[in-house]
């Protein structure tokens, strides 16, 4: 089962390593569909979709920055509890990186909020 999920959850990650802007935001609505509809099934592979979030972020485009960050406010308003305890620190840096991203203010500010709220 952790397998499957790994997998399943390693071909976004590798889909959204592509070159093409539209495949990336497809690529995002998927995964935040995935989230939204079974992301309390999500057991092993929070650390992957935590990663990939971060390098969204760190990317710096604009529409992909705001997708991800809908998928990490997703994460923590309703899958805080259920990350394992050595996601946290994973999770922390990528709430962290939305910070730092210049492509969006609010994006920024809504993280430093969630920082705060994560403590």
């Amino acid at each position: 089962e952790d397998d499957m999920e790994r997998r399943v959850l390693a071909s976004y990650e590798e889909l959204y390593r592509c070159q093409w802007a539209d495949t990336k935001n497809n690529v995002l609505d998927g995964l935040y569909e995935v989230l939204q509809s079974c992301g309390e099934e999500v057991k092993a592979a929070w650390p992957m979709v935590l990663a990939m979030l971060k390098g969204v972020a760190q990317d710096m485009e604009a529409q992909q920055v705001q997708q991800a960050f809908m998928c990490l406010k997703l994460i923590r308003n309703d899958f805080l509890s259920a990350l394992p305890i050595e996601c946290l620190q994973l999770l922390l840096t990528t709430v962290g990186s939305f910070g730092l991203a210049d492509v969006d203010l609010n994006i920024s500010l809504t993280a430093i909020t969630l920082l705060w709220n994560i403590a």
